[in-house]
């Protein structure tokens, strides 16, 4: 018994998420070390106290989890497990933003039926929100990229469509629609590394890069898209390379063209 007593502390104190343990009138018994860190109370300061004394989590629609209509309550009045997959978790004893976690309580009993207490599992789900939201950034990012070089695509083949070109017109307008739909394919690319984001950071391959010649693209990719309009690009002279990604910077530098063309 005593070794199993043991084994059980080791893996309440070295378990993943926040355990904080209740007694049947919702005051503390005991917290792992992860609930010490996210709640900001020791385990010394908080046994004997009342759970809401050292815990609010609000759900979204306000409800607190101590609250007399709160899951801990329910836990313990029905006996039942209950869940909750997205909430905010206040720290009581400092100034720090609000965290958002998911939590479960769950029913323990002794003997009999009726719960002698409860166990409160808090997951802190910030990490896996922020992937996601990189993610959509990410989208949302990537289609409003691949508007430009449609545009620049349709602009080119109306001219092929519509004018009666030399050879050597028509060549160069071949090789202008042939580099747009080069750079779609790398937005592609980039829309299908979504799945691989890992972090919430999207990765930047460094290298040197002459911002000069990277400008003098993006002037030839928006020319097209100018329609009467002059576009003066300034470069200081001797200006040294750079370390970044070429690609990237070439992306935000057409964007944010595209947008002055559009709204001018």
């Amino acid at each position: 018994m005593a070794r199993e007593r043991t084994l059980s502390e080791q893996a309440f104190e070295q378990f993943p998420q926040a355990l904080i343990i209740v007694d049947r009138e919702a005051t503390v018994i005991s917290l792992n070390s992860v609930a010490e860190h996210l709640t900001g109370w020791a385990q010394r300061d908080a046994a004997g106290r009342p759970a809401a004394d050292i815990l609010e989590v609000r759900t979204e629609t306000g409800v607190n989890l101590c609250a007399p209509n709160g899951a801990l309550r329910r836990a313990l009045r029905l006996g039942t497990r209950i869940n909750t997959h997205f909430a905010y978790l206040f720290r009581l004893r400092t100034s720090d933003d609000p965290v958002r976690v998911s939590y479960s309580v769950s029913p323990l009993r002794l003997k009999g039926k009726t719960p002698d207490g409860a166990v409160i599992a808090i997951h802190d789900v910030t990490p896996e929100l922020e992937t996601i939201e990189a993610r959509d950034a990410l989208m949302l990012a990537a289609s409003h990229e691949l508007k430009t070089p449609l545009t620049t695509l349709k602009g080119l083949s109306e001219l092929l469509l519509d004018f009666d070109l030399t050879e050597a017109q028509r060549r160069e307008l071949l090789q202008d629609l042939h580099g747009q739909a080069d750079r779609m394919e790398k937005l592609i690319g980039d829309i299908l590394a979504v799945s691989r984001i890992d972090s919430g950071r999207i990765s930047v391959d460094f290298s040197r890069v002459d911002v000069a010649d990277v400008v003098a693209h993006v002037g030839e990719e928006v020319h097209p898209m100018l329609k009467g309009r002059t576009l003066k690009c300034r470069v200081p002279e001797n200006l040294p390379t750079v370390m970044g990604e070429a690609r990237k910077l070439h992306q935000i530098l057409v964007n944010l063209l595209t947008n002055a063309i559009k709204y001018s």
